[in-house]
């Protein structure tokens, strides 16, 4: 995600929501599907317990809930977009909540499950109960504009709570992407058992799909405030990340093409579809390369996001 210089960003809540608006999804981990063995480093798969497996897959599809349609991310940028200090009694205003709730659930859920990372637990304690906060003022503040009662108040109220509704936000964006990190690192560790298992099985499609997912996140992954779009090292190591991409994307669609031929077209496009949208993702990296835009950006982060809603979806195993 990217992230404004501090020196800037927090000067205007808007701005550092605004900076925000795209951030990436999180790879789900096939959880209930792995054999016994071991990796390639040599870790046991049962090491990775099954308990702790499924509470790093929900704790997933919680995040992602945060970050897609309607959640946080989107839900404060609107915020922002609203503009309340600038309004007048008589503008018409619509604050929205979003799906906020829905993911905060997820979050709640996913928490009272046993096992588990406790970094990660205590990032979701924090993240939940920023989540408590910002909810807590956003519902009534949605029947205030829904009711249009700030006309009879002349605004006063709205723009009271207006740089309140903001921080706390903010607040809950920046404990997000902390959230996110310690995810992602336990994340990681199960994706890495899985990968080895796939290849080991020889489920070459699935396998390339998710290396190829993985090496997208670390371009991502690179770019973490605007100063990156333009430093020549950054944009080294993501030079050498799309070559390594590219050639999984390669291997993926023959894997493609081999599974469909194998079951007589019955295997379904979801994987192929999401190779697109990596592909168009790196076309976007070399656009980014040109401009050293935000919005070139934010349009690699869609097209991952599009990618990783797609293959967290379950998928047919090819044999």
């Amino acid at each position: 995600m990217i992230k404004q210089n501090k020196g800037k960003a927090r000067a205007a809540a808007s701005v550092s929501i605004v900076a925000t608006a795209v951030a990436a999804a999180l790879i789900l981990g096939g959880c209930d599907k792995l054999p016994g063995g071991k990796s390639a480093d040599g870790t046991a798969a049962s090491a990775r317990s099954p308990t702790d497996m499924a509470k790093v897959g929900a704790y997933t599809e919680g995040f992602n809930k945060l970050v897609g349609t309607y959640g946080l991310v989107e839900t404060a940028d609107d915020y922002a977009k609203a503009d309340i200090s600038r309004q007048s009694a008589q503008d018409p205003i619509i604050v929205s909540a979003g799906w906020i709730e829905q993911a905060q659930d997820a979050l709640k859920s996913a928490r009272a499950m046993p096992g588990g990372s406790k970094a990660v637990d205590q990032a979701a304690d924090t993240l939940i109960a920023d989540l408590d906060k910002v909810l807590a003022r956003l519902r009534p503040l949605k029947v205030y504009y829904d009711s249009k009662a700030y006309r009879d108040d002349g605004l006063a109220r709205g723009k009271a709570e207006d740089p309140l509704m903001k921080a706390e936000f903010q607040t809950a964006l920046t404990d997000m992407d902390a959230f996110s990190e310690a995810l992602k690192a336990e994340r990681n560790k199960h994706l890495a058992v899985e990968l080895a298992a796939l290849k080991a099985r020889g489920d070459l499609l699935a396998y390339n799909s998710k290396l190829a997912l993985q090496q997208s996140e670390s371009l991502v992954d690179l770019f973490k405030s605007p100063e990156d779009l333009s430093d020549p090292a950054t944009l080294a190591k993501g030079d050498a990340i799309v070559a390594q991409l590219e050639t999984t994307l390669a291997d993926q669609r023959k894997a493609y093409a081999e599974a469909k031929a194998k079951t007589g077209g019955q295997i379904g496009p979801t994987r192929q579809i999401a190779a697109d949208q990596l592909t168009s993702m790196i076309g976007n990296y070399r656009d980014l390369k040109r401009s050293r835009s935000v919005e070139d950006f934010n349009m690699m982060q869609r097209n991952y996001n599009s990618a990783v809603e797609l293959l967290n979806l379950p998928q047919p195993i090819a044999r």
